[in-house]
């Protein structure tokens, strides 16, 4: 039993290591939140002007956030806005350092915003999704189903496409 304990924290250790070499290679993703359909009425005078939120968690708690614009009084919302948020490899690895990608739609109010849908996804699950279209059906008030994509980029990968940007 001991040398399975030794060989437990062994493993542990190997796995640390790895992670902290992970947390050190710099990417980009970029969501791009496209539109959402199927959403409910909130308002009791008028229709509800959603809004996105798109908010990266990071392992430790801290977040980045982006917001669509808002579409006035409309059921079937479209955006199609890009956002891009700084990352690294160690947290679109499952495991504690796992970052997630948390997508709110809103609707504006004056006084407060009223929660429509809401869906959670770890950037592991994004990574093995793809970078084609996402579709998710959210929870909330209002459900829908909301279409965005991501993709990942690396550090040197994005400055290939920046110079190569600058060149057309």
């Amino acid at each position: 039993t001991v040398v399975l304990l030794r060989e437990t924290a062994a493993e542990r250790h190997i796995r640390q290591q790895e992670l902290e070499a992970l947390k050190k290679q710099l990417e980009f993703v970029t969501v791009a939140v496209q539109r959402c359909e199927g959403l409910k009425n909130l308002e009791l005078l008028g229709t509800s002007d959603p809004f996105t939120t798109v908010t990266l968690v990071q392992p430790d708690g801290s977040n980045v956030q982006h917001k669509t614009r808002t579409v006035d009084a409309c059921l079937e919302p479209e955006w199609n806005q890009r956002f891009e948020f700084e990352t690294n490899a160690a947290q679109r690895t499952q495991g504690e350092l796992e970052g997630k990608l948390v997508l709110e739609v809103l609707d504006e109010d004056v006084t407060s915003d009223a929660r429509m849908g809401r869906v959670e996804l770890l950037l592991s699950e994004l990574v093995q999704a793809g970078d084609g279209e996402q579709h998710v059906a959210m929870d909330g008030k209002a459900g829908g189903t909301l279409h965005f994509w991501c993709k990942w980029e690396t550090e040197e990968q994005r400055e290939a496409r920046r110079k190569g940007n600058e060149r057309a």
